[in-house]
């Protein structure tokens, strides 16, 4: 297999795995069996499906170019939306019921986060 994908190949895989995900979530919806699945058990299948096809066609390396290139959009764009959706929809009686769990893992991953990257 070629180890530089086309940018075709990868704007056709790219669409699949977004039309793939549509009907996954949608068919999720109106399944009463999948219903009961979290909407990221789905995902999580889904990505696993697409990274099978991947490495079946034989496009290894542009699964790990579409891995690095997602990345960057993730933590850039995705995972600050996420969590400001997910802070902003808590309810104040579970924050500040949760608060000493919150601060512990804050101020730990924090301390644990700056020894690593500070010896690496």
């Amino acid at each position: 297999a070629s180890t530089n994908a086309p940018a075709a190949l990868e704007l056709v895989l790219l669409t699949g795995a977004n039309l793939l995900c549509m009907v996954a979530l949608q068919w999720r919806k109106e399944s009463a069996v999948l219903r009961t699945l979290p909407e990221q058990t789905v995902a999580i299948i889904v990505g696993m499906v697409l990274g099978g096809i991947t490495v079946a066609v034989g496009y290894e390396d542009l699964s790990e170019t579409i891995l690095y290139s997602f990345s960057g959009i993730f933590f850039d764009f995705l995972l600050p939306a996420i969590i400001f959706s997910n802070a902003f929809s808590i309810k104040n009686k579970s924050f500040f019921r949760n608060m000493t769990g919150i601060l512990c893992f804050s101020l730990l991953g924090t301390a644990l986060s700056s020894v690593l990257i500070g010896l690496g």
